[in-house]
């Protein structure tokens, strides 16, 4: 479950290698940068980086909205699912709190923790796994990216935001609603397997059938019983034209009598 994208992150280690935290201070509840420092408690061995930059805290303590400002400890760039394992167990070992960040695109600071750490999902991309009806995707990945794959498989997801740039781990933590919600309901409901990491630190598979508990709990929850690492969810053929009309209603009851509950489409 490593990440390929190995030039990349050795730029940016040797770029910002002075930010980079060797260590945690649990009483002062600071990090260590300093490697000539004797105090504190080591931090786990990672394939990415951990930073403390002013740069990197201000991008994480600001989301979509604007409105709630919250200023983490610390921003995770992750080289492996197994760092995101690692930083949990060290979060819940030092009483951190910790979040996932794909695109920050939530509008009331759901995506923000103060003085915790925030996982940058938008880096831990591997190519999707396409089947006849579903596909595997990791959680950080781009709705349009998602589309851009299967598309040329003549498949597309059942139910599509109508913001394509936001990540798949960060709709289906608040439910997903798209044009096509009213016949396939919220991209929740199309999920068929998680990959998630639980507030323990474990790595756990979990579907409807599998551990239904864990899988109903990860669904729209904003993020706080696990964090979505990958995602398997229902594919269907997608339609070659489209035809669009624009209907004038006078009132909502008269619209609302004539919306047809299956629109007779077939998919």
């Amino acid at each position: 479950m490593k990440n390929n994208h190995i030039s990349r992150r050795t730029m940016l280690k040797s770029a910002i290698a002075a930010f980079i935290v060797l260590g945690f201070d649990p009483l002062g509840r600071s990090w260590i940068t300093d490697s000539s420092a004797n105090t504190g408690v080591h931090i786990p061995s990672l394939d990415g980086i951990l930073l403390t930059d002013s740069d990197a805290l201000d991008a994480a303590s600001n989301d979509f909205g604007h409105i709630k400002h919250r200023q983490p400890f610390a921003v995770l760039k992750p080289g492996s699912v197994d760092d995101i394992i690692r930083m949990v167990r060290f979060a819940r070992d030092h009483r951190l709190s910790i979040s996932a960040r794909g695109q920050g695109h939530t509008t009331f600071g759901q995506s923000l923790v103060e003085a915790g750490v925030v996982i940058d999902m938008s880096l831990l991309i591997v190519p999707p796994e396409i089947q006849v009806d579903r596909i595997k995707v990791r959680a950080g990945m781009l709705w349009r990216d998602v589309l851009s794959a299967t598309l040329p498989h003549g498949l597309t997801v059942t139910v599509v935001t109508g913001y394509l740039g936001l990540s798949v781990g960060g709709t289906l933590s608040v439910g997903g609603i798209g044009n096509l919600s009213f016949r396939y309901g919220a991209q929740v409901d199309n999920v068929i397997e998680l990959e998630v990491v639980t507030g323990t630190g474990q790595l756990e598979v979990c579907s409807a059938t599998h551990k239904p508990d864990l899988f109903e709990s990860a669904l729209a929850e904003l993020g706080q019983c696990a964090i979505i690492i990958s995602v398997t969810t229902r594919l269907i053929p997608t339609l070659t034209h489209a035809r669009v009309f624009n209907l004038f209603y006078a009132d909502i009851h008269t619209m609302l009598r004539d919306t047809p509950t299956d629109c007779g489409w077939s998919v």
